[in-house]
């Protein structure tokens, strides 16, 4: 959690000037996931300004906010490291894992809407690895 919360002081500027996304997430489709992966039935996002209702509840889940996984995201694109076929719900898996790190596996299928288990680690393991991989990128 340390890398992802220095990659809100890194200047993503460097990264749009240098190298053109395809398919970056925005901070909205993060925080749409974010609802999904919590959940929650209410279609209509609260108010997205930090501190406000749907951003403590995205950072209670996931450790973070949202502007830092989109940043996390991208740097893991442009430096190769986001697995085969990457999704942002399992990227938001694996933030809500590190962050609470449930005692077993029901309950971790319990905090992520009754997924499998087996379905769950097997796509948030590869993005945590990349995390990981990240400290080589943002701590000097």
């Amino acid at each position: 959690m340390q890398v992802l919360s220095q990659l809100w002081s890194w200047c993503c500027c460097f990264l749009c000037n240098k190298h053109p996304h395809q398919a970056w997430p925005s901070v909205i489709d993060v925080y749409e996931e974010g609802r999904r992966v919590m959940g929650r039935s209410n279609p209509n996002l609260g108010i997205l300004l930090p501190g406000a209702p749907e951003d403590r509840r995205f950072r209670a889940l996931f450790g973070t906010s949202a502007q830092v996984v989109v940043d996390a995201w991208k740097l893991m694109e442009v430096n190769g490291l986001l697995p085969d076929a990457p999704q942002l719900c399992h990227f938001l898996w694996a933030l809500a894992f590190m962050c609470t790190y449930p005692k077993n596996d029901k309950a971790l299928s319990e905090l992520l809407c009754k997924k499998d288990p087996k379905t769950i680690n097997k796509h948030m393991w590869p993005f945590i690895r990349a995390v990981f991989e990240l400290v080589d990128y943002v701590v000097s």
